[in-house]
């Protein structure tokens, strides 16, 4: 079995197990060491996973829950609390660990389900106020299994995590930047695109910053949604099986029906004004998110659905609200009981759909603006 897969099976048995938990000790037992089990460590050999580590000039009374080693050196301390347990307020004890042992450079605080990992980027042998990276078994995400393995016994290697981890905070700073640059375009970034782009020939004053501003906000925010839209369409057709040359006729079925596939593909364009509706609703609930990247949209033939799922496909059932934005009708569906919505959106007129949820027409996409609780609510539902 991979190292994802025992992940995943392990994500399940935590689902199963965390309903029996109430004490740290069981937090341990039923979710800390089984995970510590995956990533290698032979957690019942005292030498290799040592509980109650004290570390270095802490207190004697002052322990640390297991310092993993490797080739006989501590190389990670680390600290459990009970399963459910914000560990937002712990890291100030990690610390007084991690800051007394100079040979240790990685520390994990835990409460079974969310696993954060610090190191010293900020001061040497000083443990960082923020980690680094978070894994958490309730939001798995295929790249942080894979971040997740480099702490693995069999890969770890402390020079390098080190310069991963240092890498991730770039990233992350980056990321953010980005996103602020995207929302609120700077003066010189706008300058910059202009020239860049030629779309205007002749000086940039500060007149035709001022009304490049929103045309460029608007045209950030469109292309980076739709490469990322991109990214997450449904494959319509199948991947094609080994073929058996022999069975002619079956070659030529499975080739009508890829060319029925590409036809259908090549009709679906999510449009200029899907993707402000899209931009709209995430304004409208994203301080109701827990993890915001979650929120998606995928684009159909006839309608455009938007999803809040860590994975979104074509399968996905976390669908909580469905926009059909023709040239002369435009409506709204949302993924909630009818008397629901005719409560969070009075004044229109609400009919059930035979084949999905309660919809109602609307006259424009800035509409969406004024259905802030009815899309809350609709989110809410699938968190």
């Amino acid at each position: 079995m991979s190292f994802s897969d025992e992940i995943r099976t392990l994500a399940g048995e935590i689902e199963r197990r965390r309903s029996f938990i109430e004490t740290e000790e069981a937090t341990k037992q039923a979710l800390i060491l089984p995970f510590l089990e995956v990533l290698g460590f032979d957690i019942y050999n005292p030498a290799e996973v040592v509980p109650e580590y004290r570390a270095g000039w802490a207190h004697s009374s002052e322990k640390v829950d297991y310092a993993l080693k490797i080739d006989d050196e501590a190389a990670i301390f680390v600290e459990a609390k009970g399963a459910g347990v914000n560990l937002n307020s712990y890291t100030p004890q990690l610390a007084k660990y991690f800051n007394s042992e100079t040979s240790v450079r990685f520390a994990v605080l835990t409460n079974g389900i969310q696993y954060q990992f610090f190191t010293d980027l900020e001061s040497a042998n000083i443990l960082d106020r923020a980690p680094f990276f978070v894994f958490n078994f309730e939001a798995i995400e295929q790249p942080n299994i894979e971040i997740l393995a480099r702490f693995s016994k069999e890969a770890f290697d402390q020079e390098s995590l080190s310069a991963f981890a240092e890498d991730l905070v770039y990233k992350s700073a980056l990321q953010a930047e980005f996103v602020s640059l995207i929302r609120n375009p700077s003066d010189a970034l706008i300058r910059f695109i202009i020239r860049e782009t030629n779309v205007h020939a002749g000086r940039v004053t500060q007149r035709l910053v001022d009304r490049f501003e929103p045309l460029v906000k608007e045209s950030l925010s469109a292309a980076i949604l739709k490469i990322v839209g991109e990214s997450f369409q449904p494959k319509l057709a199948p991947e094609k099986a080994d073929e058996d040359v022999s069975e002619e006729a079956g070659s030529e079925e499975a080739v009508v029906e890829e060319s029925k596939a590409d036809d259908l593909r090549s009709r679906i364009e999510t449009t200029t004004e899907e993707l402000k509706a899209y931009e709209i609703v995430r304004e409208l609930i994203e301080s109701c998110l827990p993890n915001p990247e979650y929120y998606h949209y995928r684009d159909a033939l006839n309608y455009f659905v938007l999803v809040y799922d860590s994975s979104p496909t074509q399968f996905s059932r976390k669908w909580f609200a469905r926009l059909r934005l023709g040239p002369q009708r435009k409506s709204v569906e949302v993924r909630l009981p009818l008397t629901q919505v005719l409560e969070l959106a009075p004044g229109y007129e609400v009919r059930e759909r035979p084949d999905g949820g309660p919809c109602f027409e609307i006259a424009s996409v800035d509409e969406l603006r004024q259905l802030g609780t009815l899309f809350e609510a609709a989110v809410k539902g699938v968190i």
